[in-house]
């Protein structure tokens, strides 16, 4: 009877051991690894501030946007100097090797803004044009109206002078300043440009 039981009692250890190490390796078991999940953490460089975000290391992050005044969006980098952007139609897994936090860094750069002549319907002379772009902050000087080959007319009237459309930080020096709040501009007025375009239209003699 001794004999009989004790190959019985060698199989059953044997076949204990078998399905400790299935649970362990995960085979033919319900046990599954816990999944990696990965914070990241947005520098925006003075811009907006942005929420830690906590995804799955497998998983794609949803697409989300910096802010910054006077300045546009070019994408999230993983490194300081923008050489590696980040790329949200891709999981996490394929982009970075595992690691609890990472950060993405907001690319911005300075908007730029233009100042246009807006000859307000002259009938004579050539309107001034100015390729430049400006930043914010910049200074302009209108360009000097007198050209006295092609003067600018409306109508059989004079060119006077230029009205400011669009807001800008400052103006120093104006002509006059109309009750309204915008501005009769004069060649050395001193524009500071803000955070818009502007456009600067003539005025002419029965106008002004």
């Amino acid at each position: 009877m001794k004999k009989i039981l004790f190959p019985i009692l060698i199989l059953s250890i044997i076949s204990m051991s078998n399905c400790k190490e299935d649970t362990e390796d995960g085979n033919n078991s319900t046990y599954k690894e816990p999944p990696k999940n990965v914070t990241i953490i947005f520098s925006t460089d003075g811009g907006n501030s942005i929420s830690n975000k906590t995804t799955p290391y497998d998983s794609k992050l949803d697409s989300i946007e910096a802010e910054k005044e006077g300045y546009s969006f070019r994408g999230w980098f993983l490194d300081e100097d923008f050489n590696s952007p980040f790329d949200f139609e891709k999981p996490l897994s394929g982009q970075i090797t595992y690691q609890e936090n990472i950060t993405l860094y907001a690319k911005f750069s300075q908007k730029l803004y233009r100042v246009i002549y807006n000859g307000n319907g002259n009938t004579k002379g050539e309107v001034p044009t100015d390729d430049n772009l400006y930043a914010e902050g910049d200074i302009l000087f209108p360009i000097k109206w007198m050209n006295f080959d092609n003067p600018m007319g409306k109508n059989g009237f004079g060119f006077i002078t230029w009205k400011l459309i669009g807001n800008v930080y400052k103006v120093e020096r104006p002509q006059l300043i109309l009750s309204d709040g915008s501005y009769y501009i004069k060649p050395t007025s001193r524009i500071t440009i803000g955070i818009n375009n502007i456009e600067l239209m003539a005025i002419y003699a029965n106008e002004y």
